[in-house]
């Protein structure tokens, strides 16, 4: 699969189908091949947190979502939204 929100759709799909190791592979696979879109990039790490909080793992969720929340330098308010959401709920 080609394109950053095709890698990102991908990723989220599996989550919802509760396949979460094969969310986590996505995304790290998408995070190894690397884009220009960090908009997507963004997406799919708030997913992969989303994946390691439904896994049990709480820490790995909240160290992706720390990471992003000071990293992240797009404007778009709904990744920062969501990233706080998530925080403030684990």
């Amino acid at each position: 699969i080609y394109g950053a929100e095709a890698q990102f759709i991908l990723a989220d799909t599996y989550y919802r189908w509760k396949s979460y190791d094969k969310a986590e592979s996505q995304v790290k696979s998408f995070m190894q091949k690397g884009t220009p879109h960090q908009y997507w990039m963004a997406r799919a790490l708030i997913v992969l947190s989303d994946t390691y909080r439904a896994k049990g793992d709480n820490f790995q969720a909240r160290q992706y979502l720390e990471s992003l929340k000071n990293n992240y330098k797009g404007s778009e308010a709904d990744v920062q939204q969501m990233i706080n959401e998530r925080l403030s709920n684990l």
